[in-house]
């Protein structure tokens, strides 16, 4: 059977880079749900990353499908001082 190239607007790159997110939930505050996590990416692509952490608690997950969680994410790219908050 023949392999169909994927269909994708960006190339992804596989790469570790350590990374700082946190869970928000726009309207309603919940400290433990907010919280700073410490996590890393699993690739990266124009349109995104693959970002490898925990979540604070098995509702996050029916929150994030959702859309009713949100994900703040801060990141350094290798050999740059910076940092790219998304």
């Amino acid at each position: 059977m023949p392999v169909e190239p994927e269909r994708r607007d960006f190339v992804r790159v596989a790469v570790d880079i350590p990374v700082r997110y946190r869970f928000r939930m726009p309207g309603r505050s919940d400290p433990e749900f907010e919280r700073p996590l410490a996590g890393s990416t699993a690739n990266l692509s124009g349109g995104g990353l693959l970002l490898q952490g925990r979540l604070p608690g098995i509702s996050a997950v029916t929150d994030l499908l959702t859309g009713k969680a949100l994900v703040d994410v801060e990141l350094s790219l290798p050999g740059e001082q910076y940092i790219i908050a998304a």
